[in-house]
């Protein structure tokens, strides 16, 4: 279902793109993996040594977040998550949770859905 700018926020279920790679190192943090293999990456990569795939490290609670978005929690969930891992450390809680949820979709790695 589309989203609308009147549905709650907190109500709403991030999930990761099908095809979105990514890696758990053993202590817990993400790498998201990003395939550079368009027209325009294989033409610079003619000319300039650039690398076929790019990597994001997330920090601890960037990967604590990616791996909260599983489909199946809503934003509301990762929140409560974020909450019993981190406290007061994660405050003030729902304007970074929003912010953070905001860029991961405009890069195109989650999508949101309804309930």
């Amino acid at each position: 279902m589309k989203v609308d700018k009147k549905d709650n926020f907190l109500e709403l279920v991030p999930k990761r793109k099908k095809n979105q790679e990514f890696i758990v190192s053993s202590d817990g943090l993400v790498k998201i993996i990003i395939p550079r293999d368009g027209i325009v990456d294989r033409f610079v990569r003619f000319f300039i040594k650039t690398p076929k795939k790019m990597e994001i490290e997330l920090d601890e609670i960037g990967s604590t977040v990616w791996i909260a978005v599983d489909g199946k929690n809503s934003i509301g969930d990762v929140g409560n998550i974020l909450l019993d891992k981190f406290g007061d450390k994660i405050e003030p809680l729902h304007k970074r949770l929003a912010e953070y949820i905001v860029i991961l979709r405009n890069n195109k790695f989650i999508y949101l859905e309804k309930i």
